[in-house]
């Protein structure tokens, strides 16, 4: 990006912020339990698609939420988020993840995942919107009564 801009005492210091927070955010990486456990093939994701059920899920039944978010509101930061999601994912994302790849098969043992709800276009709902979203909280507490 910045190699499009003229060279200068400002984007040579903008550079240089950018590229020590990305040493810093990989570096610290390790730290973040949440981001460790959505590596591909890392012992997380390892242990929650054991086969053997040895993990303590054997025979657990697994539940899903995916949106296909699209603003229901005007404004432009919704509006650009969602272009550019849709350019990087070229299918329904919640501006955040893919959502076939919340539910469909991915070699798991427990995927795909049948139970699962789908929030259309006109939901608006996005990836850090499920819990304050009526319908999901009533959907996690029937799925956890169940």
């Amino acid at each position: 990006f910045f190699d499009l801009l003229p060279d200068n005492g400002v984007t040579e210091i903008l550079e240089t912020c950018i590229t020590v927070l990305k040493q810093l955010a990989v570096g610290s990486l390790k730290g973040l339990d949440g981001l460790q456990s959505m590596c591909p093939g890392g012992p997380y994701q390892q242990w929650m698609n054991d086969p053997t059920g040895s993990n303590g899920a054997g025979g657990a039944t697994y539940f899903a939420l995916a949106s296909e978010f699209e603003p229901s509101e005007p404004g432009l930061k919704q509006f650009v988020m969602n272009r550019l999601s849709d350019r990087v994912f070229s299918g329904q994302n919640d501006l955040i993840v893919p959502a076939a790849s919340v539910h469909d098969a991915n070699g798991a043992a427990a995927f795909p995942i049948e139970r699962k709800h789908v929030f259309d276009q006109g939901a608006g709902v996005a990836h850090s919107g499920y819990f304050a979203d009526v319908k999901a909280r009533e959907l996690i507490l029937s799925w956890l009564g169940e």
